[in-house]
């Protein structure tokens, strides 16, 4: 695969969106055979998402990097992508926790929930508990030593051997290896030293692992520090997780060096000595005992707020993955970082939807995709790559965007579940550099700083989704779970910004509206110019409203069935 650009753009056209609309097929009595119902998708995720990665490897060429949706390499001297691996076609799992490259060039990927795949000559094979691996088919790790692949999974280690894992867990080594979780692997002095959810252990390689006294148990001392990985710089064993990095001395006892929330990977580089990745890139400096930043800004304004996933040395240069806000978060990152000099970081976007975990879809009849994500915004997919609209473009927030539709014109209407309702004008282009955003709000949002807000007649800032038909705008909406007795509706809105004074704003809801039901409404479907299906909150079931092409006319409205639902009892299989 030579343009890996071009083969994401093409595999989410003919592959992913194929599947986006096969998933809102809405089969109703008189819709034949089926039609393409714009309503909310549920919850689910673009499992092609490469930007947060979890691990790096290095090959001839360039960087094998394992991420939250698959598996990439990046061509250094090219400084193009020019192979991807994902899920289903090549990796049993989209999530991949770890890559090894071995030294006889094979290519080793452990999953979140199907064991290991393994690829030799471009074929892929795989090895889940069938072929020995111990656990639920989640895969933390792999290393390689003493010949052999380890790898660590939640139920213990697997160990390869005549094209197998043999478990090494507490029933096959005698007892001496009682821990679950494994998560990091490395080798010094003879032994292979494992970190776990019970504390450190230690095997020596050049006995046999099922033989009890083949292993030392450090867990007493250790098991407190939860250490969730190990590296190897200079002879010493450090360690590294959520309290920070710890130090080793020769009777393996642990101390700590870095009193840091959380570390998420440590690495020993020639040039600079001993580095670590928690909120940006530190090297440790031996004779203060202290740890100094790497780079200014790591990569430029993301110091001090965004957490690194991983580091790397690759082509004599250090590699780190950028990752998100918090560090147990793993369905968005950045990318790639490297550092250019001392103090300049460069970041290597990914190809591929900035995160997953998205919510409503809108695609474009020239292949031009806009998704509501839970972390990142709004995002959009245009021939030229990915962009997204959050915090930094006048969003009020990038945190559950439920929905998204087009004004009909060259913007993209938007909501933050809380936070409101948001028009984003020229987005249908790739150049954001002349986009505008307006907040429709029902009352004044404080933060962030800077907001262009506008107060609207909006029941509350609980907008579920949103569906165009004709000229208007459908917004549902429901009262927030610990509010239930705030005002709730639907509202139907004509007309686009910028200015406010053009927007017409007309509200339904039981107390004002003849026949309406139930004021919590979870999605609409538009039917043809003169019809609007309901789905209600909590059990209610479904109504029907026939506004006869008047939609800004509430006098002309026929509720089916007037001031009732439509529930079990009128066929529906669940209300």
């Amino acid at each position: 695969m030579t343009d890996m650009g071009g083969d994401l753009l093409r595999n989410y056209r003919e592959g992913t969106i194929a599947l986006i609309v096969t998933m809102t097929l809405l089969c109703l009595p008189g819709m034949l055979p089926c039609q393409v119902a714009p309503a909310q998708t549920p919850d689910w995720s673009l499992l092609t998402s490469l930007s947060h990665v979890t691990s790096m490897d290095t090959s001839s060429s360039g960087i094998w990097a394992s991420t939250s949706g698959g598996l990439f390499h990046y061509d250094i001297d090219a400084g193009q992508f020019d192979a991807f691996y994902s899920y289903p076609d090549e990796l049993p799992h989209y999530f991949c926790n770890d890559v090894l490259l071995d030294a006889g060039d094979r290519l080793w990927v452990a999953t979140a929930a199907a064991g290991v795949a393994r690829m030799v000559d471009d074929q892929w094979s795989y090895f889940t508990t069938y072929e020995g691996l111990p656990g639920s088919g989640l895969v933390y790790c792999l290393f390689e030593a003493d010949g052999r692949i380890w790898a660590g999974t939640d139920a213990g280690i697997g160990r390869w051997q005549d094209e197998a894992f043999v478990p090494l867990d507490e029933s096959t080594t005698g007892g001496a290896f009682q821990a679950d979780d494994v998560t990091g692997f490395a080798e010094m002095g003879g032994y292979l030293w494992i970190a776990t959810d019970r504390g450190i252990y230690a095997l020596d390689l050049s006995a046999s692992p099922f033989v009890p006294s083949s292993w030392t148990d450090y867990g007493s001392s250790t098991d407190s520090l939860e250490i969730a990985g190990l590296e190897v710089w200079s002879g010493v064993i450090y360690g590294f997780g959520g309290n920070g990095v710890f130090e080793a001395d020769t009777a393996a006892r642990w101390s700590r060096i870095w009193d840091e929330t959380t570390v998420s990977d440590l690495l020993g580089m020639e040039e600079h000595g001993l580095l670590a990745v928690s909120r940006g890139v530190f090297r440790y400096h031996e004779s203060t005992s202290s740890w100094l930043e790497v780079g200014q800004g790591y990569p430029e304004g993301m110091t001090g707020i965004r957490y690194g996933s991983c580091l790397i040395e690759a082509d004599q240069s250090l590699y780190c993955g950028v990752g998100a806000d918090f560090p147990e978060v793993t369905d968005w990152g950045t990318g790639l970082a490297r550092l250019l000099s001392s103090s300049d970081w460069d970041v290597i976007q990914i190809p591929g939807p900035p995160g997953s975990n998205c919510y409503q879809i809108q695609i474009e009849e020239d292949g031009r995709l806009f998704v509501g994500s839970h972390l990142r915004g709004l995002m959009g997919m245009f021939p030229e790559g990915w962009v997204e609209w959050g915090f930094d473009e006048g969003l009020s927030s990038p945190l559950r965007l439920y929905s998204c539709e087009t004004d009909g014109a060259d913007g993209y209407w938007t909501a933050s579940y809380h936070n409101g309702l948001m028009w984003i004008g020229g987005a249908a282009t790739y150049d954001m550099s002349d986009d505008s955003v307006i907040v429709f709000v029902t009352d004044s949002l404080s933060w962030p700083p800077g907001l262009t807000q506008v107060l609207c007649p909006l029941y509350n800032m609980q907008v579920n989704m949103l569906a165009r038909q004709e000229d208007v705008l459908w917004i549902p909406q429901e009262a927030y779970w610990d509010t239930l007795a705030e005002p709730s509706g639907l509202v139907a809105l004509a007309g686009i910004p910028p200015d406010p004074s053009d927007l017409t704003w007309v509200g339904r809801d039981p107390s004002s509206s003849d026949g309406m039901y139930y004021k919590d409404i979870k999605a609409v479907l538009p039917v043809g110019s003169d019809t609007l299906w309901l789905a209600y909150r909590s059990d209610q079931g479904c109504q029907i409203l026939v506004h006869h092409g008047t939609p800004m006319d509430t006098s002309d409205d026929l509720w089916i069935p007037d001031g009732a639902p439509f529930t079990t009892e009128d066929g529906l299989s669940s209300n």
